[in-house]
């Protein structure tokens, strides 16, 4: 008996939204930065609950490996280095609290952005950053806070693994004094604009947690 096309559709998203799509985003980039580069301390973790920048109802955060915290997990109380800041949409690696630092490419792909995040306003967001597609996993790398004063690529450059992109600095958000300077990295879904509101986060550690990822779980449900 053929199944019918509402059988089919319900089989697409169940596969489409198992945790095997979020396993897509580790293993395929190496870091964004040398090791002289950083103490190898993340700052801030990807948030499974609410990976989009909306800290949700419950106030919690979720890591990569199903460790819930939900004390001291808003950007204005939480301490860098432990687990962080509720909403977070990827992994704040740490630059020594020091600017002028290599950012290098985490895979080989195209550049697809380089500019400020809020041209009008600097101190925003991102800051000024760096995107990259990379078609062998059809998925997109975002390296934000960079500075402005040396611009490494440009919007079409091809660029291999661990190839300088940028420089680290302290644009955007991260000039306040609890963060200071200090690389965000993040992983999209697709070939997409990194800033865009609908481009939709994967953590770059993947999900070890036990059960169905919860960031997943976000995504089949817009």
């Amino acid at each position: 008996m053929r199944p019918s096309r509402l059988t089919l559709l319900i089989l697409g998203v169940m596969l489409y939204c198992s945790p095997q799509f979020v396993f897509a985003a580790t293993g395929n980039y190496t870091s964004p930065l040398s090791a002289t580069a950083t103490t190898g301390h993340i700052n801030s973790y990807f948030d499974h609950t609410s990976p989009q920048y909306g800290s949700d109802s419950s106030s919690t955060m979720t890591l990569y490996d199903g460790s819930r915290f939900t004390t001291n997990v808003d950007l204005s109380n939480c301490t860098p280095s432990t687990h962080c800041y509720n909403g977070h949409n990827g992994l704040d690696y740490n630059t020594k609290s020091m600017e002028g630092k290599d950012i290098l490419a985490a895979a080989a792909g195209i550049v697809r952005q380089v500019g400020w995040d809020s041209p009008s306003n600097h101190n925003l967001r991102f800051g000024y950053f760096v995107s990259l597609y990379h078609s062998a996993y059809n998925q997109t790398t975002l390296y934000a806070h960079t500075t402005s004063s040396k611009v490494i690529v440009a919007v079409g450059n091809n660029v291999t693994r661990s190839q300088k992109i940028a420089v680290s600095g302290a644009t955007g958000s991260a000039g306040t004094p609890t963060w200071q300077p200090h690389l965000h990295f993040s992983v999209y879904d697709g070939d997409v604009m990194a800033t865009s509101a609908f481009a939709f986060s994967l953590d770059p550690q993947g999900w070890l947690g036990s059960g169905q990822d919860p960031s997943l779980l976000i995504h089949c449900q817009e």
